[in-house]
């Protein structure tokens, strides 16, 4: 649980046949106060800001949170509030590099999850 976030999303955008669904799972006592800039743009409101996928009204039986999946694209993300929230980002890409439609044989699948802003090293 942390105050401020930022990670970003690659997508090979320039790569012909790359379908891909990116999420962002955010849980907090009070989403409304988490505030988000994408590509350094303008600060928003999170609520509101992307496609809602899921939400998550009872999050534990003992504390009072809440869950939001949203669906989010290639870019740099960071996400701040003035009370502790989590983060998590993962998604699915698949590149289809010859660039036939429904075909299994040259599609690749990659994957990924992690904890946003995680430091992988010491």
């Amino acid at each position: 649980w942390r105050k401020s976030y930022n990670f970003s999303v690659l997508l090979p955008k320039e790569i012909f046949g790359v379908t891909s669904n990116q999420f962002m799972n955010v849980i907090a006592d009070s989403l409304n106060t988490i505030r988000v800039s994408v590509d350094g743009g303008p600060e928003k409101n999170l609520v509101g800001s992307f496609s809602t996928q899921a939400s998550f009204p009872t999050v534990s039986a003992h504390y009072d949170l809440k869950g939001v999946q949203y669906k989010i694209g290639a870019g740099s993300y960071s996400l701040h509030s003035e009370y502790p929230f989590a983060v998590y980002v993962y998604g699915v890409s698949q590149l289809n590099p010859w660039g036939f439609p429904g075909s299994n044989y040259w599609t690749y699948q990659t994957e990924f999850a992690t904890t946003a802003g995680m430091q992988l090293n010491s």
